[in-house]
């Protein structure tokens, strides 16, 4: 869909309300913290997509490392804008199911918004997409195709700005599959599978497992609504989960638990569960830590973003995990690279016409780039496209094996962070958990 006059206009409004609020910080009118905020909240109300996108960009290296905390807090709880919010639905809800409902949002994302209630006297979150959501969705799209463009100008000076044109272009290529979100049945179904399946093998697990146990536990909100409401795919209410999001420790110790028990759940649910939590990143997983019981639990909730696993996947996943989890820094010399080209592309030969070495480097690199939470759909196609010459031919990389490495990487960024940037710790809780929980 080509850009219209309207979307320039956006955009030209963008860069002026940006333009401006940097000038004001510069002259110290306003605080960098609130210049950001403001920022922030002006560009996600001309386009929902831009949650979306200051989400990728809480962590990128073209974003001052001092700004990072504040758009993670931002995308954590980014401000609600009074169009967005369904009343009658409210009302609904409120009537049928006897919620009595906090006055004001605590929580929005870029599908939805939350708010906190009660329902009998219990504690509940309800959860309500916002008002045409699928319709913004695709309004901008079309306006960051545009943004996109101009990033792409100006990246041939930059190699920072040509790494957010990458992380830009995955959320454009990704529309149709956030789409998917704003039906929140989708949701709903998958949390109670995971759920279902999830505390029996937790039950199993307490006496034979070292990182999932009585003082380590994994936790999904048990959803209260009827799935055959005629009103589902808008609204759905669950128990509350308590704790922090990761960004938000500090104790060393305590992240380091954190870590396998992420690396944990990534594994139980690539092998053992139906459902794959595609948008594992630091806002959407709670950290609860008693200190009398020295006991963790990890809440694991919108699962908005998720891939069915078949056995299909659950093969792809298994040797791409084996492969990954264990390897320290991607090692170059020692990577497994005919191996990993052979699961990624599902080819029974690797023709490498003597470029060994080369295809080595490429795999090691894409490696570690899952490994640290890099890997994005543009890094994929230069992947490929490096690929391709060496074997003489374009792989092809399957669409729902593409999701889950993208929801892999997601959710290996948050515990590249709960290590404090260290790969040392991740291979050894790697190795830990994938011997715990496979090899046993």
């Amino acid at each position: 869909m080509p850009p219209t006059l309207c979307d320039t206009w956006s955009y030209l409004k963008i860069m002026s309300t940006l333009v401006g609020w940097y000038c004001a910080t510069l002259l110290g009118f306003v605080s960098t913290q609130r210049a950001v905020y403001r920022a922030c909240r002006f560009i996600s109300s001309e386009n929902v997509l831009f949650v979306k996108c200051i989400q990728a960009m809480s962590s990128h290296p073209l974003i001052p490392k001092t700004l990072h905390p504040i758009l993670q807090e931002y995308t954590n709880d980014a401000p609600v804008h009074s169009h967005e919010i369904d009343h009658d639905l409210l009302r609904y809800i409120g009537q049928k199911y006897n919620v009595v409902l906090a006055s004001t949002p605590v929580h929005t994302g870029m599908v939805a918004i939350v708010f906190y209630g009660t329902m009998d006297e219990k504690p509940v979150v309800v959860k309500i997409a916002k008002r045409r959501i699928g319709h913004r969705i695709v309004e901008g799209c079309a306006h960051l195709r545009l943004l996109w463009r101009v990033m792409v100008w100006l990246s041939r000076w930059s190699a920072n700005v040509a790494s957010a044109c990458d992380a830009l272009a995955t959320v454009i290529e990704s529309t149709d599959y956030l789409r998917m979100q704003c039906d929140l049945t989708h949701e709903q179904r998958a949390m109670r599978s995971v759920r279902d399946h999830l505390r029996p093998l937790q039950a199993l697990s307490v006496g034979t497992s070292s990182i999932c146990n009585h003082r380590n536990r994994i936790s999904v909100p048990y959803v209260c609504s009827d799935p055959d409401d005629p009103r589902a795919p808008d609204f759905f209410i669950m128990e509350r989960v308590h704790g922090v999001p990761a960004f938000q420790l500090s104790d060393r110790r305590l992240k380091r638990r954190c870590v396998s028990l992420v690396q944990y759940f990534i594994l139980t649910q690539a092998l053992l569960l139906d459902y794959y939590h595609t948008d594992m990143h630091s806002g959407n997983v709670l950290f609860d830590y008693d200190e009398e019981t020295d006991s963790l639990t990890m809440g694991v909730y919108d699962y908005g973003m998720h891939v069915r696993v078949g056995d299909d996947e659950r093969a792809f996943m298994s040797n791409i995990l084996e492969l990954l989890m264990g390897n320290e820094d991607a090692n170059k010399e020692t990577f497994d690279a005919v191996r990993f080209c052979r699961l990624m592309f599902e080819m029974d030969h690797v023709p490498m016409h003597g470029a060994t070495h080369h295809l080595r480097e490429l795999c090691a690199h894409c490696g570690k780039d899952l490994l640290t939470g890099a890997f994005n759909a543009e890094t994929v196609h230069r992947f490929i496209a490096e690929v391709s010459l060496i074997v003489g031919f374009k792989p092809k990389l399957r669409e729902r094996n593409m999701q889950l490495l993208l929801g892999t990487s997601m959710v290996n960024s948050l515990t590249y962070e709960l290590s404090d940037n260290d790969m040392s710790v991740l291979a050894e809780s790697g190795v830990r958990v994938y011997e715990d929980l496979v090899l046993s």
